[in-house]
């Protein structure tokens, strides 16, 4: 219902 999954190695959050 909202769950953001940072990603360290390119620096991007992606929130579903």
């Amino acid at each position: 219902m909202g769950i953001c999954v940072v990603i360290t190695e390119i620096g991007v959050a992606n929130c579903f």
